[in-house]
């Protein structure tokens, strides 16, 4: 039993973990999402290099071909093999005008959004020349045009929230909030994308 103004240690335990409840909801829901890239979008990858693979087989019989029938046949899996990719990565190019759309999306919010993104990392294993990775630093913090009793935190959870249960492969590695609770005025976050591979 605690003495009259004695320090409660389980208390504040318990204390703490509630502040942090929200944080630690992030990373999990941040976890689940690296790990349902990887469990859908892995099998697919796979599948496109043994369609690579198929693809050479079938060229070793192309010589019973006429010139422009495997001219024509070359054509149509080249288009497939560009569409396949377009749908399962990003390309600089639309993860640049995202990252515009994302940052006015934000200012509705009343949070001014900055991505500074990083150099691009790329992939290993089965991976391997189908994919790149593009770690970015994000800063969040209320708008100037905010209104003067706007609360960063929930703004910010929200704005969270809504990246990440986006149609956009990204994992958010590292969160770190200035301020505590309703007091919190700014963000700095890790995020990750996944990008084509570089052609070779």
């Amino acid at each position: 039993m605690i003495g009259q103004g004695g320090y409660d240690g389980l208390a504040e335990v318990r204390r703490y973990l509630w502040q942090r409840a929200p944080l630690l909801g992030l990373l999990g829901i941040s976890g689940l999402v690296l790990w349902w890239s990887f469990a859908t979008r892995l099998p697919k990858v796979r599948q496109l290099q043994e369609e690579s693979q198929l693809l050479v087989t079938r060229n070793r019989g192309a010589a019973l071909l006429t010139v422009q029938q495997y001219e024509e046949e070359s054509r149509r899996v080249q288009e497939g093999w560009q569409k396949a990719r377009r749908e399962l990565f990003e390309t600089p190019q639309s993860l640049r005008g995202w990252m515009e759309s994302v940052t006015e999306e934000a200012l509705a919010m009343d949070l001014a959004v900055e991505f500074t993104p990083m150099d691009c990392v790329e992939a290993t294993g089965a991976l391997a020349g189908f994919v790149r990775f593009l770690p970015a630093d994000m800063n969040l913090r209320l708008a100037p045009t905010a209104a003067p009793d706007k609360a960063f935190y929930p703004a910010m959870l929200k704005f969270l929230h809504r990246l990440l249960s986006g149609d956009k492969r990204i994992a958010l590695d590292r969160l770190s909030v200035h301020g505590a609770g309703n007091g919190a005025t700014e963000a700095q976050c890790q995020v990750t994308f996944w990008l084509e591979s570089s052609p070779r």
